[in-house]
């Protein structure tokens, strides 16, 4: 079988969903031959590497100038492929643009994550309806994500919930890296954007040290809100206890989630992102980690409050803080999450 995996996002690109797909690229069956047809979000360069080594080809249409000029040559380079199913790698804009350009026409898949199904925009909506409606199946991480397809009209019976899956041994048998000797450690790694919640934990800090005084944040991640982040950290007086080590690769990356001592991403609803999942969670979790989550969207399938670890009120800082002191406190109890969460992840 010939598929083309259509995606507007795809590894290297920072995210979970690039990572998830590259992921399920790499642990296809055998007998599939795989294209993927994406968007280039990076300069040429930052590519290469990652293409010339992914044992498949991969087509990268360049940017055009304004989103409707992209998304046009996006349709006409899909126009012009051949496979004999098309998985759509994000539900919207790639499952419009599949359902309009489908060549004779062949048969799709979507795989729908969160924010691409959760759009507010009324014809963004109808479009994105109609294109699930065209769609042999329709993919999936959580039950969340699932009302939200259902809400869009497709039918209970064409929704399947596929959990992401990651390279477990990755995270389970690496290193600890030996940064912040001495140190109970605290980790996120996500963008830096509002919904993943990296300020709720600065905040969360001058009521944690005082009984915790050898905690430390590390913050894994690039994106927009770095400079705001620093500037919090700086204004409240606890930077000296916050380390920003930027994006990981991926080799490095294990290292960091097998040094931490818990695994905190207080997520949050912001506009029309949601977290559908958060992949984050189980590679914490193949790491034997316990994690603390903020109450949101897809999350509930992904922690198993009490049990792999807690979640709290994204929006109430105090909740977060004892959540956090709670774990620092029970060693004992953290490390049988961290154990529960292994386990869970391999279920």
């Amino acid at each position: 079988m010939h598929v083309l995996l259509a995606t507007s996002q795809y590894a290297p690109e920072l995210g979970g969903v690039p990572r998830l797909l590259s992921l399920y690229s790499q642990h296809r069956p055998a007998a599939t031959a795989l294209d993927v047809l994406s968007v280039r979000q990076q300069p040429a360069d930052f590519y290469a590497a990652y293409d010339r080594a992914a044992g498949h080809a991969i087509t990268r249409v360049a940017p055009r100038r304004g989103p409707g000029a992209t998304s046009l040559a996006f349709a006409r380079a899909l126009r012009r492929t051949r496979a004999d199913v098309i998985l759509a790698g994000v539900a919207y804009p790639t499952a419009i643009l599949t359902r309009l350009a489908r060549p004779f026409p062949t048969p799709y898949v979507v795989y729908a994550h969160s924010e691409d199904v959760t759009i507010q925009h009324p014809l963004k909506r109808r479009l994105l309806a109609w294109a699930l409606q065209g769609a042999t199946a329709v993919l999936t991480v959580s039950r969340f994500t699932a009302h939200e397809l259902s809400r869009l009209g497709v039918a209970a019976d064409r929704i399947h919930i596929v959990p992401p899956g990651i390279e477990v041994d990755q995270f389970a048998a690496a290193p600890p890296h030996t940064g912040w000797p001495g140190k109970w450690v605290l980790l996120t790694v996500a963008r830096l954007v509002f919904r993943k919640g990296q300020d709720t934990v600065i905040r969360a800090l001058p009521r944690l040290l005082p009984h915790a005084p050898n905690l430390h944040y590390v913050v894994a991640g690039s994106g927009p809100d770095a400079a705001a982040l620093r500037r919090l950290a700086a204004d409240l007086g606890v930077a000296g206890h916050v380390s920003f080590v930027g994006r990981l690769a991926d080799d490095i990356l294990p290292a960091y989630y097998r040094r931490c001592n818990a695994f905190a991403m207080i997520t949050r609803p912001a506009a029309t992102e949601v977290e559908g999942f958060g992949i984050a969670f189980i590679e914490a979790g193949a790491a034997g980690r316990p994690v603390i989550a903020g109450r949101a969207g897809g999350v509930a399938d992904a922690v198993q409050d009490g049990v792999t670890g807690l979640l709290v009120d994204p929006l109430d800082v105090d909740a977060v803080a004892n959540a956090i002191l709670h774990l620092y406190r029970q060693p004992a109890q953290a490390r049988q999450m961290g154990a529960n969460a292994f386990h869970h992840v391999l279920q």
